[in-house]
């Protein structure tokens, strides 16, 4: 966190000198109810005085602005929303998704995922590393055959 300079005045006529301040200790504290951080920040400007900065991040809702919001994570055609949403306001969400959810079916996390060993599970390797030999590829006696290989072997059959 950047702290803005302070100025600090000198002499008689004024003369404005900036000092950056040193930071002599930082202290936070968290409501568990609201989710209401308070961070105090505690500097020293260099031959002048001990200083302290008291912050309060507040977490507000999203829609209507009010305090002590929780952060609520959903996701709609595979993309991840957050909001920050007060206990009406999430209970208000809930309702309304209450029809979809209870007549949906929940999806592993692996859907999705295609593994190229299922689609070169069907294939005979020994076939494979013969026909690559015919065609004069380099492929090794033992271990994986890239799936180059078995992509060119697959469309020659």
């Amino acid at each position: 966190m950047a702290l803005a300079p302070e100025r600090v005045i000198q002499g008689h006529r004024s003369a404005c000198i900036t000092v950056l301040p040193e930071i002599a200790g930082v202290t936070t504290s968290t409501e568990p109810r609201t989710g209401r951080v308070e961070l105090t920040i505690d500097y020293v400007i260099p031959n002048y005085l001990f200083m302290s900065r008291n912050v309060s991040v507040v977490i507000t809702d999203d829609l209507d602005g009010s305090e002590g919001a929780d952060t609520v994570r959903f996701a709609l055609d595979g993309v991840n929303y957050e909001i920050d949403l007060s206990d009406q306001n999430r209970e208000r969400l809930e309702g309304d998704l209450a029809p979809f959810i209870a007549a949906a079916r929940r999806a592993s996390r692996d859907r999705g995922r295609r593994t190229t060993r299922a689609a070169s599970a069907s294939v005979d390797r020994a076939a494979v590393r013969a026909w690559a030999r015919e065609e004069g590829l380099t492929i090794s006696e033992r271990g994986r055959i890239s799936a180059e290989i078995i992509r060119q072997y697959e469309a020659s059959h």
